[in-house]
């Protein structure tokens, strides 16, 4: 119960705050109701940057990483798949073949690196490369 004659309070407001910290609260909450960010909804955390992407299907995407590794990602779930396409650079290019292009089933993307490697891969199986393009003088940037 309490304490009779206490104030309790799980409020932010009710407790003692800074104005800078009040006026970074009503921020945050104005963001929180804002409809835009609603619709956007809530980005992927692929733990680096996202240099490049191309949609695959509705509900995948597959990702160039500046930490020299493409992903692919489930837009629905907002995950990476653990597995990766491994370069000695940052992958600055992605793309996905069209739908009429497949490995058992699984649509095929290439990768592009600043190791001046493009390689060819199953989105559902990152790690099985395909082939190596080698050959490029410098890096590869679409």
């Amino acid at each position: 119960m309490g304490i009779a004659g206490a104030n309790v309070s799980s409020d932010r407001r009710n407790f003692f705050m800074s104005s800078a910290q009040l006026d970074a609260l009503e921020k945050k909450e104005e963001l929180e109701c804002d409809p835009v960010r609603q619709k956007l909804g809530t980005p992927l955390r692929p733990g680096a940057r996202i240099l490049s992407f191309d949609l695959c299907g509705s509900d995948t995407v597959v990702l160039g990483l500046s930490s020299h590794q493409a992903k692919a990602a489930n837009l629905k779930t907002r995950e990476c798949t653990a597995a990766a396409a491994k370069h000695g650079g940052p992958v600055t290019a992605v793309a996905v073949l069209n739908e009429s292009y497949t490995v058992n089933g699984s649509r095929i993307a290439l990768s592009a690196s600043w190791d001046k490697i493009v390689k060819v891969w199953p989105v559902d199986d990152p790690q099985n490369t395909l082939a190596v393009l080698t050959g490029h003088s410098d890096f590869v940037k679409c």
